[in-house]
């Protein structure tokens, strides 16, 4: 009998992974690759990280590569319908699958962590987004505007908000803080100064790099730096400001809703998580916050095959 294979990509900011699975989503292999934001690095080269991720999928599972029945894509940078139209376009000559169905990240998190789909997912890594979906279907967003213009609590936002306080700090306009040693001992730096050449380097300020210091940002927190304290409490603000956006748009303010965190940034525990879920349950006092305990990219096989079986 003809084995069914499909294929779940979380294309993501930082990188990209693809596991492969069977038609009862146990999985065979599983293969990763660079960033596939296409606001980020472009479209030919988001394609490229998929289909390098795709391949060393096959490849681990012992298989040769062959066109799956779905994949299911979940891109950073791709929730609007023509950016996943683009995308689309540029995938058939790699031939992956007979079908591919491109979503937004936020749509295989939430799917990683509430069976039915429902709720709200707020994704917290190199970028942030809110995104909900409630019984009826309707969906909402909020966030997620990339690195110039939002992305408020990401990790690249938490980070770039120690290198600012670096800055005000060696200026005298801000108050010292241990960020400072921590973040040039990281760099291998001498002196603040040195943070520019580092900073301005490259495209997109090094987005991977500054989204990278928020582990020394908890570092730092854990010590009580008042410095590294407010940021925390300001990301966690922020995330909920977009969760709460979400939740009333959607109507969902008195139900029991998922909040799906999903995240390098909740890896900070206590520091992010608790002032963010007492700020989102002054709107929402019955939101149940889900951690996610499997990787957004299974909620991309999970999809595929729901898609698989609602359209044979």
């Amino acid at each position: 009998m003809h084995k069914t294979y499909l294929l779940g990509v979380d294309a993501g900011g930082t990188h990209t992974v693809c596991p492969l699975a069977d038609d009862t989503q146990h999985i065979l292999g599983r293969g990763e690759a660079g960033p596939a934001n296409m606001m980020a690095v472009g479209l030919v080269a988001a394609a490229a990280a998929v289909r390098e991720a795709v391949g060393q999928a096959w490849r681990a599972a012992g298989r040769a590569p062959r066109p799956a029945a779905v994949a299911c894509i979940g891109m950073s940078g791709a929730g609007r319908l023509r950016d996943r139209q683009a995308l689309a376009g540029a995938l058939p000559p790699y031939g992956l699958a007979r079908r591919a169905v491109i979503v937004s990240d936020a749509l295989i998190a939430l799917a990683a962590g509430s069976p039915r789909a429902v709720g709200v997912v707020v994704i917290a890594g190199t970028g942030a987004i809110a995104w909900g979906r409630n019984r009826a279907g309707e969906e909402r967003r909020a966030s997620g505007w990339g690195y110039i213009l939002g992305d408020e609590g990401s990790a690249f936002d938490i980070g770039l908000a120690a290198l600012r306080a670096v800055a005000r700090a060696h200026d005298g306009c801000g108050q010292p803080t241990l960020l400072t040693a921590l973040i040039l001992e990281h760099w291998r730096l001498s002196q603040p100064e040195d943070l520019r050449s580092i900073v301005y380097s490259a495209p997109s300020y090094r987005r991977p790099e500054v989204a990278a210091l928020a582990p020394i940002v908890e570092q730092a927190a854990r010590q009580g730096d008042v410095a590294a304290l407010d940021i925390y409490a300001c990301a966690a603000e922020e995330l909920a400001l977009a969760a709460k956006a979400v939740i009333g748009s959607l109507g969902m303010q008195a139900e029991p809703v998922d909040i799906v965190l999903s995240g390098g940034v909740y890896n900070a525990g206590d520091l992010i998580v608790e002032p963010f879920l007492r700020a989102v349950r002054e709107v929402a006092p019955r939101a149940q916050p889900i951690r996610l305990e499997q990787e957004p990219a299974m909620g991309a096989v999970h999809l595929a095959a729901q898609y698989r079986a609602e359209h044979r």
